[in-house]
């Protein structure tokens, strides 16, 4: 089983479509028999994990808090720390039906269906705020009419707030440069001339749980004021 991997949300109309909160763990394709991750590759989940689950493909992610906390209790062997949210039951029927059956599909205690609910474009990017100012990662939102298919799909999109930072260039890498944010280093690939000791402004979408920016991206030189 392929999985289908979200698109960025860049401004698209999503009126009438289903949305959920981002889960940020590890993820997971159930087969009926083994959790694979994306790559194919089979977790070493114990038996009693897989007990109860149905023999149809899910999709969905392991999580135990954060990714750090999901990563290290997945490593270690952890797995009663461990959840599966189930946000998908892949078939041949369109995404709103595949919803429907999910959440009447009976489950194990330690796997849950993500809860889905219509919004429209405004109260996607309302609710995508919301989560993560509460500290979450985000929203996605997907066409109920649509299908299932393997790899990028503008079909499924996730919304993540940007924000934006200052840091001081102290090196560079490649044609790219390092600065530091209170006490981080960040790498970007700049998109102007600039020199040790400028002041560059980059965008990112929230940060890790080590405080380090996800998805950093040079926007400008901090010359114009």
């Amino acid at each position: 089983m392929n999985a289908l991997l979200l698109t960025d949300y860049i401004g698209q109309t999503v009126e009438g479509w289903l949305a959920s909160e981002k889960i940020d763990g590890i993820r997971a394709l159930w087969n009926g028999s083994d959790f694979l991750s994306r790559e194919g590759k089979v977790f070493a989940v114990p038996d009693w994990f897989k007990t109860g689950l149905p023999d149809c493909p899910l999709d969905g992610e392991f999580f135990a808090g954060s990714l750090g906390m999901t990563i290290s209790a997945t490593q270690a062997g952890r797995w009663s720390e461990v959840r599966f949210y189930v946000f998908d039951a892949p078939s041949g029927d369109k995404f709103k039906d595949r919803v429907a059956k999910l959440a009447t599909m009976p489950l194990p205690s330690h796997c849950e269906a993500v809860r889905h609910w219509l919004t429209d474009t405004v109260g996607a990017i309302r609710k995508a705020d919301e989560i993560a100012a509460a500290g979450g990662e985000g929203l996605v939102v997907r066409n109920p009419k649509a299908k299932h298919s393997a790899g990028r799909s503008r079909d499924a999109l996730k919304i993540k707030p940007v924000q934006s930072a200052e840091m001081i260039v102290h090196g560079f890498h490649g044609r790219g440069i390092i600065g530091d944010w209170n006490g981080i280093t960040v790498k970007l690939n700049a998109a102007a001339k600039v020199e040790l000791g400028d002041r560059v402004t980059f965008a990112y979408s929230g940060t890790t749980d080590s405080g380090i920016p996800r998805c950093p991206s040079f926007i400008a030189l901090r010359d114009y004021e």
